[in-house]
């Protein structure tokens, strides 16, 4: 359990490491910009060299949030099919296992009188 913990918290601190870096980049690729560029949302027009210090801040932290959840969410909901999935195959394996003792009890039960019998006719031999 230890080393379960270790592990995760190294993924978590890899995963911060990784969305820093990738909104660092983001932000220094976006200074690049030319000054008079704009961006058009619904007919809306954003000017980006009006954006102040603080947009570069939420814009950093929305970046950081977004990879957190992708980082986390993707990764839980792929392991939580996965074990649907083998819990499914795992409730089939018993129920053929089941089945199948159903069908073999009664080879099961002639064998077991047959070793009953061979061990009990052993015992009454009289070793020489």
């Amino acid at each position: 359990m230890k080393t379960f913990v270790k592990v995760l918290g190294a993924l978590v601190v890899a995963l911060i490491l990784v969305s820093a870096a990738t909104a660092a980049a983001l932000y220094y690729g976006a200074l690049q910009i030319d000054p008079g560029a704009t961006i058009v949302i619904d007919d809306e027009v954003l000017d980006i060299a009006g954006l102040g210090a603080g947009h570069a801040l939420v814009a950093f932290a929305a970046v950081l949030f977004a990879m957190l959840v992708v980082f986390t969410v993707v990764p839980l909901a792929l392991l939580g099919a996965l074990g649907a999935v083998l819990c499914g195959l795992a409730v089939a394996a018993v129920a053929v296992g089941g089945v199948a003792l159903l069908l073999f009890s009664p080879l099961l039960l002639v064998g077991l009188v047959v070793v009953w019998l061979v061990r009990r006719a052993r015992r009454t031999t009289i070793p020489a």
